[in-house]
């Protein structure tokens, strides 16, 4: 199958054109703290125009549903879903922290711990997930403060990574657990390996519809300035 794939989730942009069948793939990942909504659709153009492929030779759409910002998340799936109705195609979701754990495992192939992954929330909690050393989700994503993260987590051989390392490494500072281990350098999604585990979901029929995963209810507050009315005559 011949896929696009692409993250908005995290701190940038990823995109990824992928021919399963023949290992063939193009892709493009850029770290922005903003921006995506600007520069998703032009890099898929690049991005398509470098594999060689035409949208029309396309067969799936996979983008991440979340955790992660939720403005990220608004771009790639409405982008994403727009490109499913404009070709006809079906568009899968992966979970973000599914997509990372991947990325691990397909660079750490011996590593015999559980995978913790945290992703960033911009809050005082973290999306947390954990994954089995076969890549299979143990719990749920849940949205966890740091007390509670800790609480659950601090007697387990884990490995560590994600966007939301750096903040969890400062956060605890002389208290990181003794059997947590922290591997840096997982903050963006590989969209040619999303692609692939798009295509082996769909395959095991265990797809996953675009539908947003927030995890936690939008940050909104009543204003207390007071009402205007306007007098009737």
């Amino acid at each position: 199958m011949k896929v696009l794939a692409f993250d908005t989730a995290l701190g940038g942009c990823s995109v990824a054109v992928v021919d399963t069948d023949t290992g063939q793939a193009t892709s493009d990942v850029q770290p922005m703290a903003r921006g995506q909504s600007e520069e998703l659709v032009p890099m898929i153009q690049k991005v398509v125009e470098r594999s060689g492929f035409s949208f029309s030779d396309l067969d799936l759409v996979a983008t991440t549903v979340g955790p992660g910002a939720f403005t990220g998340l608004r771009i790639g799936l409405s982008s994403a879903r727009s490109f499913g109705l404009a070709l006809d195609l079906p568009v899968d979701g992966i979970l973000t922290t599914e997509a990372i754990a991947t990325h691990f495992f397909d660079m750490h192939k011996n590593q015999n711990n559980e995978l913790l992954v945290v992703i960033e929330t911009k809050r005082e909690d973290f999306y947390a997930q954990v994954f089995s050393s076969d890549n299979k989700a143990v719990d749920e994503a849940a949205a966890m403060p740091l007390a509670l993260l800790v609480e659950d987590y601090q007697g387990r051989a884990l490995n560590v990574c994600g966007d939301g390392l750096l903040r969890l490494q400062h956060d605890l500072g002389s208290n990181w657990p003794e059997k947590w281990t922290a591997f840096p350098g997982f903050d963006l999604v590989d969209p040619e390996l999303m692609a692939v585990l798009a295509v082996q979901r769909r395959k095991a029929g265990n797809t996953r519809p675009a539908d947003p995963v927030y995890l936690r209810g939008a940050d909104v507050s009543v204003s207390t300035k007071p009402v205007r009315t306007i007098a009737e005559r």
